[in-house]
């Protein structure tokens, strides 16, 4: 048997629109008052189109610099001045703080979670985040504090 079609197979993929930076802006080192402790969240949104896509969609975020990391705490970036501080990255309106894993789509990542059930009618979602500070160490010192997160989605 011949055919003469030709096929071209497209992999499920969503568009992802997320700010390129959140500024957690400026915070005196008296707001830190112990290990644990933390300063007010910044809400962020990250817009998710999947027209064409029927699926469930999913996402792990990864700590770049330590691709070990499973904890709810990323560390400061190498080029920060600050220190005794990391971010934490909180999801929904709730205070689930969201643990890191792996840089993999594989279903059933760790730490991954759900976001959402792209159909034909409901495409698009928009997921709401919230970030902080953490103190992590005894002593903070004032300085500049960033921090890198990467989001890969899977879709299930």
């Amino acid at each position: 048997m011949t055919t003469t079609n030709s096929v071209t197979i497209v992999p499920q993929t969503c568009e992802m629109t997320s700010p390129a930076t959140v500024s957690l802006g400026n915070h005196r080192r008296t707001a830190f008052t112990g290990v644990g402790s933390t300063t007010p969240t910044t809400s962020f949104r990250i817009s998710i189109d999947c027209t064409g896509v029927q699926t469930a969609v999913h996402m792990t975020m990864s700590d770049p610099s330590n691709v070990a990391n499973r904890s709810s705490t990323l560390p400061l970036t190498s080029t920060s001045t600050a220190s005794g501080i990391g971010v934490q990255i909180l999801r929904g309106s709730t205070d689930t703080l969201v643990s890191f894993g792996p840089d993999s789509a594989v279903a059933g990542n760790p730490n991954q979670f759900k976001l959402f059930d792209a159909t034909a009618a409901t495409p698009t979602h928009i997921e709401t985040f919230r970030a902080r500070y953490v103190q992590t160490a005894e002593k903070v010192e004032p300085g500049t504090a960033n921090s890198v997160v990467t989001m890969t989605m899977s879709y299930q």
